[in-house]
């Protein structure tokens, strides 16, 4: 694998995708580009590595609570209203 210290024409394309790569978002195309970019450039497996830990640390972190059925009764309203 080479070291990229500067993105390349296909690390702007795979930069770009990032997000939706993690968010798992992606389409298949998106995802062989994306991943097969991977295995010849640090630099956007760094980047990848990088994203992936920290959502799944912040994911880690959040605490997750049921919302009151008040809200949502009054939040059903407000979007029904609009």
């Amino acid at each position: 694998m080479e070291h990229n210290d500067k993105p390349c024409k296909e690390c702007e394309k795979c930069l770009e995708i990032l997000q939706i790569i993690t968010d798992e978002e992606a389409s298949l195309d998106e995802k062989e580009l994306f991943f097969e970019h991977l295995k010849t450039c640090t630099h956007c497996a760094e980047c990848y590595n990088n994203e992936k830990n920290f959502k799944e640390c912040i994911q880690k972190r959040l605490e997750r609570r049921k919302v009151p059925q008040e809200l949502k009764v009054v939040i059903a309203k407000i979007v029904s209203d609009v």
